[in-house]
């Protein structure tokens, strides 16, 4: 004889649907420029953050290119953060330039457990070398691994961008008016 529980079929069926979606849910890890706009001065260094957001198992290891305008802007460093361990004892990490892109890889054998799950994977640096002009700087996201090696697949990206603006009108100014008062004063001591 079957004894009857009450339950029925299609609730526990629906129920085990429910569980399983929410079992695979990921919630997505962002990387992004830090300023998304940010500006340049030209022959001058600047500085712009790749920031990451929503890493709630860690960064273990990464591979990102950015890519710029090479005739915007000039790629002069990049600097890994702590968070991923110390350099050159337990974290592992490369910085390939190429023109008009950089490409960033990092592996961390680092104890990961205190990594917050955001923050800044390193700041690159760059030379304004186009005076009114504007570098988009991409992000391409080749792999992304959290601490525990396993890879991350929901991921989104937020682009940003670096000016080199053109001298201000007072700068031009203030220069035509030294100019001219150094012309008359070499006028001056020739009479």
């Amino acid at each position: 004889m079957v004894k009857k529980t009450g339950l029925k079929i299609g609730s526990i069926a629906e129920t085990v649907v429910a569980l399983a979606i929410m079992a695979t849910q990921s919630f997505s890890t962002t990387i992004s420029i830090n300023p998304a706009s940010s500006t340049i001065g030209f022959e001058s260094i600047g500085s712009v953050n790749v920031d990451i957001s929503g890493a709630d198992l860690g960064i273990g290891a990464f591979d990102v290119t950015i890519n710029y305008d090479p005739l915007v802007l000039g790629f002069d460093s990049f600097k890994f953060s702590s968070e991923l361990g110390i350099q050159e004892v337990d974290a592992f990490g490369i910085v390939t330039p190429g023109a008009g892109s950089v490409n960033l890889y990092n592996v961390s054998f680092a104890d990961l457990s205190g990594q917050p799950d955001d923050f800044t994977l390193g700041t690159l640096y760059f030379k304004g070398i186009q005076m009114g002009a504007t570098s988009e700087l991409s992000i391409a996201v080749n792999e992304l691994g959290d601490a525990n090696g396993d890879l991350i697949t929901d991921i989104t990206t937020q682009n940003g961008s670096v000016s080199v603006p053109e001298p201000s009108a007072t700068m031009l100014f203030a220069s035509g008016l030294l100019t001219l008062i150094g012309l008359g004063g070499i006028r001056r001591k020739g009479k």
